[in-house]
């Protein structure tokens, strides 16, 4: 009776591993998906950072002309991020607006009506 008793507890213990082992697994792959996004989205508001940075100062038409399109380009891209989860939570509520506002109306944001 003895040594069924330790079968079964034995068994038992291994059904326990093997969720405990799918429970991990299922955690890892979530915080995996969650940092690659964070990662992402950081990357985004990182490059809306850098090209928004001196947005507006005269440099020359050509200039002008790339510095709109490096805008357009950004916005494009972090349209598609800020609607995650993440970012909404890595931003504060004033940062957020002026980011909606610069989605909304990027073309504030270039040449001499950046400001």
């Amino acid at each position: 009776a003895n040594i069924e008793q330790t079968k079964r507890d034995i068994a038992v213990n291994l059904e326990a591993q093997r969720d405990a082992t799918a429970m991990r697994d299922k955690e890892h792959a979530e915080y995996s998906a969650d940092r690659t996004e964070s990662e992402q989205c950081s990357g985004a508001l990182e490059a809306a950072v850098k090209v928004l940075t001196g947005a507006g100062e005269k440099k020359g038409a050509f200039l002008e002309t790339m510095r709109e399109a490096q805008i357009l380009s950004v916005v494009a891209g972090v349209r598609g991020v800020v609607t995650r989860p993440a970012a909404t939570r890595a931003m504060a509520a004033a940062d957020r607006q002026l980011l909606d506002r610069f989605l909304q109306h990027p073309e504030d944001f270039m040449g001499s009506r950046a400001g």
